[in-house]
């Protein structure tokens, strides 16, 4: 099967939420696997929440792509570079009290996709995840 929508949703947490819905129709439409929807949906989330609340970017170009076993979720906005993927691993071993903020967000992304890249191209951050669709995982 192949399957692909496109869309732009504003940088904001309302953009966040249409993105969101907008997912969760293509993945009811193509019948995805609900543990690769609710795997695809927590990334997503943070990884809009983040553009919404962090980037300078006005809107998020999003496209979903169903082919050969895998989906796949490719964002794009025009803010300044970023790679997340550079950001260092969490401390999470040291107290509350004295670990720096951030880093857990990208580290659960990494968690739940099988791939995750970044690449800056005609100045736009371009983020893609993929998930395999069947159940080896």
């Amino acid at each position: 099967m192949h399957a692909v929508e496109t869309l732009s949703v504003t940088a904001t947490l309302l953009g966040v939420r249409d993105a969101i819905l907008a997912f969760e129709h293509f993945g009811r439409a193509h019948d995805l696997p609900r543990a690769v929807e609710w795997r695809t949906l927590l990334a997503l989330d943070e990884m809009l929440s983040n553009i919404a609340r962090h980037g300078a970017a006005v809107h998020v170009d999003l496209t979903f792509t169903l082919d050969d076993g895998a989906l796949t979720v490719d964002i794009g906005d025009s803010g300044p570079p970023f790679n997340p993927l550079d950001a260092p691993p969490p401390d999470t071993t040291s107290a509350l009290q004295i670990r720096q903020p951030g880093g857990l967000g990208i580290a659960l992304v990494r968690s739940l996709m099988d791939e995750t890249r970044y690449e800056r191209r005609d100045n736009r951050n371009c983020f893609v995840m993929r998930c395999r669709t069947h159940a080896d995982r």
